[in-house]
C-alpha cells in the first residue's frame, strides 16, 4: 500500500514514475519533488518497479486479442501448419522447410554455456518442444514437458571456400526431421581451427518462420553473453504461446470472422490472372532446382532512396515493391498481376514475442498504369499494402481453397512472385568477443518461380533473388538483377516523370537476354552529361522528327514517341549528313549514347 499510496501522491503533484529496464524514469515536473519524496523513492525503488511491470503486463493482457489456453492436449494445429504437415505428407523425403542458419564464427565459443542459453529457450517456448501426430485421421500437436537437446561439434580440416566443407554444411542443413518424435531443430559447429567455426542452426518450418529466428537468436546473444560476464538476466516471459494462437486462430475461422477480410480478398483479386507470363514450358515443367543471385543496394542509393521516401511521405518497403512490380511487368508485360508480400503476420501485441510459424502470404495486385508519375505509383503500391495489412489475418491456404484455384503441378498456385523486405540487424549473432560472418548455401529448392529478399543493415541494402532454375538461366537472373539496380537508381532520379517515359523494355527471359540493359545505364548514368559532336547531330534529327527539345545522352527514341516511320525519317535525315547505320543498329540501340557509339565504333 505504501507504493501505491507513494505513486498517487507523485501523480497529484504531476510526476509520473516510469522505467527504462531497472531504471526510475521521473516524468514531469521534478521541482515539486521534496527530499522525503526522493527518500522513499530510493528506498521502495524494487517494489515501484514490480508495480510498473505489472500495471504494464496487466494493460497489455486487457488490450490481448489471444489469451492463454490452459489445455495441452488435442492441441490443433494452424492453418499454416496444416499446409506444411499435408504437403510434408505427400513428399516424405523433402527439404523444403528446412529452414537453415549458417554463420562463421570467429573467437572462443563456450558450448556449455551455449547449450544452457538453448535449453533455456527450450523451455521459455513450447513450440521448440512440440511434435506432430495423427490422431483418428486428425492430426495435432502436443507438447513435451522436457525436450533433450545437444550440440554436435566436429573437427573438419578445411578453409572456408573449401569443396568438402560445403558438403558437409549442405549435408547438415539438408537432413530430414522427424516430426512424429522430434526434437523439429538442431545445431552443429563445425570448427575450423581453435579460433574459427562454422555454426549450423536448422529448423523446421513448421515451428518457425524468420521473426522466430530473430528471436531465438536475440535472446541465444543475451543469455549467452549473461553467462560470459557472470551477470544474471530473466528476460520476460511470452505473453502467449503457440498452441494459443493455434486455438484462436481455429475459433476465429468456425465463427467466421474471416468474412470480412475474405470479402475483401474477393473483391481486390476479382478478374486478376491467377499466373505469371514468365514462360511457355511452366506448366509441364516440375523441376523445382533452385538457385541464388545476391547483390547490394550501396550506401548513396540507399540514403537517396531514404530521403525519397521522407519527402514523399512512403515507406522504403513501398518504393522497393514498386520497384519490383515494375520489373515484374518488363518480365511479363501484363499490366495487372500479382506479386506474394510475405508478412510477420504479429499485428497484436502478444505476438510480438511469440515463437512459431506465424509469416502470411498477402498476394497484392500490382497495378501498372503508364499514365501514372512515378511519385503517384509508388503511393498507390503503398496504399494497396496497407488496406491489404489491415485484412492479413485470413491464412493463405483458406483464401486459396475460396477462390477455389486450381492447383497444377509444378505451378505454385496464386503467387509465383514474391517479395520480403526485413531489418537485417534482426537476424544476427553479436557474442562477446565473437566475431559473426554470413557464409552463403545451395538452396536445394525453388519454393517459388521468383523470391526477392532484402534486408537493410543501416549502412546499405541487400538483396537475393531466389529462383527456380526452370525458369531463370543464371545469365538472366545475373542481367535482371542489374536491371532492377538500374532501374531503381533511374526512378529515384526521375521521381516526378511519368512511367510511360521510363525505360520500362521488355526483359526476355526465354532468350536468357536482357534488352534494355544498357539502354537503362546510359539512361541513368548519361541523363545529364555534355553530349559528343555525333550525339549532339542524332540528337537534332531526333528532336526535328519527333518534334520536341532538349534530349539527352540517355533519351530512347521509342519511348519518346517513335515509330517505324519515324525512325526510317531518322534515317534518311541521317544520311544526308554522312551519318550511316542500319534498322538492326536502330533497333538495338535505342539511345542516342548507344547509337552514336555504333555509329563512331564503324567510322
Amino acid at each position: 500500500m505504501i507504493v501505491i499510496s507513494l505513486l498517487e501522491e507523485l501523480r497529484l503533484k504531476g510526476i509520473k514514475i516510469d522505467n527504462d529496464g531497472d531504471k526510475l524514469l521521473i516524468k514531469g515536473n521534478k521541482n515539486k519533488l521534496t527530499k522525503d519524496l526522493i527518500d522513499q523513492l530510493k528506498e521502495n525503488k524494487n517494489k515501484i518497479l514490480d508495480a510498473i511491470k505489472l500495471t504494464k503486463q496487466q494493460q497489455l493482457f486487457h488490450d490481448r486479442v489471444i489469451y492463454p489456453t490452459p489445455c495441452c492436449e488435442d492441441i490443433p494445429l494452424s492453418f499454416a501448419q496444416e499446409s506444411i504437415w499435408l504437403h510434408e505428407q505427400l513428399e516424405p523425403n523433402s527439404k523444403n522447410y528446412n529452414v537453415p542458419f549458417v554463420r562463421l564464427i570467429e573467437g572462443k565459443i563456450n558450448v556449455d554455456y551455449l547449450k544452457k542459453a538453448f535449453e533455456i529457450i527450450i523451455e521459455r517456448h513450447s513450440i521448440l518442444r512440440t511434435i506432430f501426430y495423427l490422431d483418428n485421421s486428425e492430426v495435432k500437436q502436443k507438447i513435451e514437458n522436457k525436450m533433450e537437446f545437444s550440440i554436435q561439434t566436429e573437427k573438419i580440416n578445411a578453409g572456408i571456400n573449401d569443396v568438402n566443407l560445403r558438403s558437409r554444411i549442405n549435408d547438415e542443413i539438408s537432413m530430414l526431421f522427424d516430426l512424429t518424435h522430434g526434437p523439429l531443430f538442431r545445431a552443429l559447429i563445425l570448427y575450423l581451427d581453435a579460433n574459427k567455426a562454422v555454426f549450423c542452426i536448422t529448423l523446421h518450418h513448421i515451428i518457425t518462420d524468420a521473426w522466430s529466428f530473430g528471436l531465438m537468436l536475440k535472446e541465444l546473444t543475451t543469455y549467452y553473453n549473461s553467462f560470459i560476464s557472470g551477470q544474471s538476466v530473466q528476460l520476460p516471459m511470452p505473453l502467449i504461446q503457440y498452441k494459443d494462437y493455434a486455438f484462436w486462430q481455429r475459433e476465429w475461422i468456425k465463427h467466421n470472422g474471416h468474412e470480412e477480410q475474405l470479402i475483401f480478398w474477393q473483391h481486390q483479386l476479382k478478374d486478376i490472372p491467377y499466373q505469371l507470363n514468365l514462360s511457355p514450358n511452366l506448366i509441364s515443367n516440375q523441376d523445382r532446382a533452385g538457385g541464388i543471385c545476391s547483390f547490394a543496394i550501396n550506401s548513396d542509393i540507399r540514403q537517396m532512396l531514404i530521403d525519397t521516401t521522407a519527402r514523399l511521405n512512403i515507406t522504403p518497403f513501398a518504393l522497393l515493391l514498386a520497384n519490383y512490380q515494375l520489373l515484374l511487368y518488363r518480365c511479363t508485360q501484363q499490366n495487372k498481376f500479382i506479386t506474394g508480400v510475405a508478412i510477420a503476420n504479429r499485428r497484436y501485441a502478444e505476438m510480438e514475442s511469440l515463437f512459431g510459424f506465424m509469416v502470411n502470404m498477402l498476394p497484392i495486385v500490382a497495378d501498372i498504369n503508364l499514365d501514372l508519375l512515378v511519385s503517384e505509383f509508388i503511393q498507390q503500391v503503398q496504399s494497396d499494402n496497407l488496406s491489404a495489412l489491415e485484412n492479413q489475418d485470413i491464412p493463405f491456404d483458406i483464401l486459396l481453397n475460396s477462390l477455389q484455384v486450381e492447383r497444377k503441378p509444378g505451378i505454385p498456385p496464386l503467387v509465383q512472385a514474391v517479395f520480403s523486405f526485413q531489418n537485417a540487424a534482426e537476424i544476427n549473432l553479436k557474442f562477446t568477443d565473437i566475431k559473426s560472418t554470413i557464409i552463403n548455401f545451395d538452396l536445394q529448392i525453388a519454393k517459388r518461380y521468383l523470391i526477392l529478399s532484402i534486408e537493410d543493415d543501416g549502412k546499405q541494402f541487400v538483396g537475393a533473388f531466389e529462383y527456380a532454375k526452370s525458369v531463370f538461366t543464371e545469365e538472366c537472373i545475373d542481367k535482371i538483377t542489374r536491371e532492377f539496380n538500374a532501374q531503381l537508381q533511374y526512378l529515384l532520379q526521375n521521381i516526378n516523370c511519368s512511367l510511360r517515359a521510363t525505360p520500362l523494355t521488355m526483359i526476355n527471359i526465354a532468350g536468357a537476354t536482357v534488352s534494355s540493359s544498357d539502354a537503362m545505364v546510359n539512361e541513368v548514368i548519361l541523363s545529364d552529361r555534355p553530349m559528343s559532336v555525333i550525339e549532339q547531330k542524332i540528337a537534332d534529327i531526333w528532336q526535328e522528327v519527333l518534334n520536341i527539345k532538349n534530349l539527352q545522352a540517355g533519351a530512347n527514341f521509342f519511348r519518346l514517341g517513335g515509330n517505324s516511320i519515324g525512325m526510317i525519317k531518322v534515317m534518311t535525315k541521317a544520311r544526308e549528313q554522312g551519318i550511316h547505320f542500319s534498322v538492326r543498329q536502330f533497333l538495338k540501340n535505342q539511345t542516342v549514347a548507344a547509337l552514336a557509339k555504333v555509329i563512331t565504333d564503324g567510322q
